[in-house]
Protein backbone atom coordinates (compact mmCIF):
# COMPACT_ATOMS: atom_id res chain seq x y z
CA UNK A 1 0.00 0.00 0.00
CA UNK A 2 1.82 3.19 -0.78
CA UNK A 3 1.88 5.95 1.53
CA UNK A 4 -0.02 9.53 0.09
CA UNK A 5 0.27 12.92 1.69
CA UNK A 6 -2.53 14.68 -0.04
CA UNK A 7 -5.16 13.84 -2.31
CA UNK A 8 -6.85 16.44 -4.43
CA UNK A 9 -11.06 17.02 -5.22
CA UNK A 10 -10.93 17.88 -9.14
CA UNK A 11 -11.61 21.26 -8.89
CA UNK A 12 -8.53 21.83 -6.91
CA UNK A 13 -6.42 19.51 -9.40
CA UNK A 14 -7.53 21.22 -12.54
CA UNK A 15 -6.76 24.75 -10.73
CA UNK A 16 -3.07 23.48 -9.99
CA UNK A 17 -2.95 21.97 -13.22
CA UNK A 18 -3.82 24.68 -14.78
CA UNK A 19 -6.70 23.41 -16.51
CA UNK A 20 -10.18 23.55 -16.21
CA UNK A 21 -12.98 21.01 -15.10
CA UNK A 22 -13.60 20.32 -19.31
CA UNK A 23 -10.41 19.47 -19.69
CA UNK A 24 -9.83 17.39 -16.85
CA UNK A 25 -12.50 15.27 -18.10
CA UNK A 26 -11.53 14.81 -21.83
CA UNK A 27 -7.84 14.66 -20.06
CA UNK A 28 -9.48 11.38 -17.53
CA UNK A 29 -11.58 10.10 -20.92
CA UNK A 30 -8.87 9.94 -22.86
CA UNK A 31 -6.00 9.04 -20.90
CA UNK A 32 -7.49 6.98 -18.13
CA UNK A 33 -4.98 3.99 -18.03
CA UNK A 34 -2.24 6.46 -17.41
CA UNK A 35 -3.96 7.75 -13.90
CA UNK A 36 -4.33 6.26 -10.77
CA UNK A 37 -7.12 4.33 -9.04
CA UNK A 38 -8.37 7.67 -7.60
CA UNK A 39 -8.68 9.78 -10.39
CA UNK A 40 -10.55 6.56 -12.19
CA UNK A 41 -12.71 5.33 -9.35
CA UNK A 42 -15.48 2.78 -10.31
CA UNK A 43 -18.73 4.29 -10.69
CA UNK A 44 -20.34 6.02 -7.49
CA UNK A 45 -17.24 6.65 -6.11
CA UNK A 46 -15.28 9.87 -5.40
CA UNK A 47 -12.95 10.89 -7.88
CA UNK A 48 -9.44 12.23 -6.03
CA UNK A 49 -6.22 12.99 -7.67
CA UNK A 50 -2.74 12.11 -6.41
CA UNK A 51 0.22 14.91 -7.21
CA UNK A 52 1.27 12.66 -10.10
CA UNK A 53 -2.74 12.56 -11.61
CA UNK A 54 -1.81 16.65 -11.64
CA UNK A 55 1.71 15.86 -12.58
CA UNK A 56 -0.09 13.92 -15.16
CA UNK A 57 -2.85 16.73 -15.96
CA UNK A 58 -0.10 19.21 -16.02
CA UNK A 59 2.00 17.01 -19.09
CA UNK A 60 -1.08 16.42 -21.42
CA UNK A 61 -2.23 20.42 -21.06
CA UNK A 62 1.33 21.39 -21.90
CA UNK A 63 2.13 19.05 -24.81
CA UNK A 64 -1.85 19.94 -25.82
CA UNK A 65 -0.95 23.71 -25.95
CA UNK A 66 1.72 22.94 -27.83
CA UNK A 67 0.06 21.55 -30.74
CA UNK A 68 -0.08 17.56 -30.56
CA UNK A 69 -3.15 15.96 -30.89
CA UNK A 70 -4.74 12.36 -28.51
CA UNK A 71 -2.83 10.10 -30.75
CA UNK A 72 0.88 12.07 -30.22
CA UNK A 73 0.24 12.60 -26.44
CA UNK A 74 -0.67 8.87 -25.95
CA UNK A 75 2.41 7.77 -27.97
CA UNK A 76 4.60 10.08 -25.57
CA UNK A 77 3.02 8.90 -22.97
CA UNK A 78 3.45 5.50 -23.85
CA UNK A 79 7.22 5.88 -24.88
CA UNK A 80 7.92 7.30 -21.14
CA UNK A 81 8.31 10.58 -21.99
CA UNK A 82 5.91 11.58 -19.07
CA UNK A 83 8.94 10.35 -16.66
CA UNK A 84 11.04 13.25 -18.46
CA UNK A 85 8.91 16.14 -17.20
CA UNK A 86 10.00 18.44 -15.39
CA UNK A 87 6.77 19.96 -13.48
CA UNK A 88 6.06 19.63 -10.21
CA UNK A 89 2.89 20.19 -8.20
CA UNK A 90 4.27 23.72 -6.61
CA UNK A 91 4.89 23.94 -2.66
CA UNK A 92 2.81 25.68 -0.03
CA UNK A 93 3.88 29.12 0.58
CA UNK A 94 5.05 29.78 4.22
CA UNK A 95 7.40 32.21 5.44
CA UNK A 96 11.07 31.59 6.19
CA UNK A 97 11.81 31.19 10.18
CA UNK A 98 8.13 31.94 10.92
CA UNK A 99 5.14 29.97 12.29
CA UNK A 100 2.15 30.19 11.20
CA UNK A 101 -0.45 30.08 12.84
CA UNK A 102 -4.40 30.04 11.78
CA UNK A 103 -7.36 31.63 13.08
CA UNK A 104 -9.65 28.71 12.36
CA UNK A 105 -8.86 25.09 13.61
CA UNK A 106 -7.96 23.71 9.64
CA UNK A 107 -10.04 20.53 10.15
CA UNK A 108 -12.76 23.07 10.16
CA UNK A 109 -11.09 24.88 7.20
CA UNK A 110 -11.21 21.22 5.43
CA UNK A 111 -14.69 21.00 5.75
CA UNK A 112 -15.90 24.04 4.26
CA UNK A 113 -13.40 23.92 1.76
CA UNK A 114 -14.84 20.25 0.77
CA UNK A 115 -18.10 21.91 0.86
CA UNK A 116 -17.57 24.54 -1.54
CA UNK A 117 -15.30 22.04 -3.80
CA UNK A 118 -18.74 20.16 -3.90
CA UNK A 119 -21.02 23.50 -4.38
CA UNK A 120 -19.14 24.22 -6.91
CA UNK A 121 -19.15 20.86 -8.63
CA UNK A 122 -22.91 20.71 -8.25
CA UNK A 123 -22.90 24.26 -9.90
CA UNK A 124 -21.14 23.17 -13.25
CA UNK A 125 -22.97 20.00 -13.19
CA UNK A 126 -26.02 22.27 -13.23
CA UNK A 127 -24.84 24.42 -15.60
CA UNK A 128 -24.27 21.64 -17.96
CA UNK A 129 -27.65 20.50 -17.47
CA UNK A 130 -28.93 23.73 -18.35
CA UNK A 131 -27.02 24.11 -21.48
CA UNK A 132 -27.89 20.88 -22.72
CA UNK A 133 -31.88 22.02 -22.24
CA UNK A 134 -31.20 25.43 -23.62
CA UNK A 135 -30.01 23.47 -26.84
CA UNK A 136 -33.36 21.46 -27.14
CA UNK A 137 -35.57 24.72 -26.54
CA UNK A 138 -33.68 26.30 -29.14
CA UNK A 139 -33.99 23.39 -31.51
CA UNK A 140 -37.50 23.90 -31.17
CA UNK A 141 -37.83 27.29 -31.48
CA UNK A 142 -36.34 27.08 -34.94
CA UNK A 143 -38.94 24.21 -35.46
CA UNK A 144 -41.71 26.85 -35.00
CA UNK A 145 -40.33 29.16 -36.43
CA UNK A 146 -39.98 27.27 -39.20
CA UNK A 147 -43.72 26.01 -39.17
CA UNK A 148 -44.72 29.25 -38.61
CA UNK A 149 -43.29 30.86 -41.92
CA UNK A 150 -45.35 27.63 -43.66
CA UNK A 151 -48.65 28.34 -41.94
CA UNK A 152 -47.90 32.08 -43.32
CA UNK A 153 -47.43 30.87 -46.34
CA UNK A 154 -50.14 29.31 -46.43
CA UNK A 155 -52.83 31.70 -45.39
CA UNK A 156 -51.21 34.03 -47.75
CA UNK A 157 -52.07 31.62 -50.56
CA UNK A 158 -55.37 31.26 -49.09
CA UNK A 159 -56.41 35.00 -48.60
CA UNK A 160 -54.70 35.79 -52.47
CA UNK A 161 -57.66 32.48 -53.68
CA UNK A 162 -60.44 34.16 -51.77
CA UNK A 163 -59.57 37.85 -53.32
CA UNK A 164 -58.97 36.29 -56.96
CA UNK A 165 -62.75 34.17 -56.32
CA UNK A 166 -64.53 37.58 -55.03
CA UNK A 167 -62.62 39.28 -57.98
CA UNK A 168 -64.09 37.22 -60.82
CA UNK A 169 -68.07 37.25 -59.61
Amino acid sequence: MELLTALYRPAQAATLAGITLTSLREYITAYAPFFSDYATPPPGESRLFTPEDIRLLAFIADHTRRGADREEVLQRLASGAFKDFDWWLPEPEQSKGQTVTALVPVPQLQLIAEAFFQQVEAAQAREEELRARLTVVEHRISQLEDELATLRQQISAKSTGIWRRWWRK
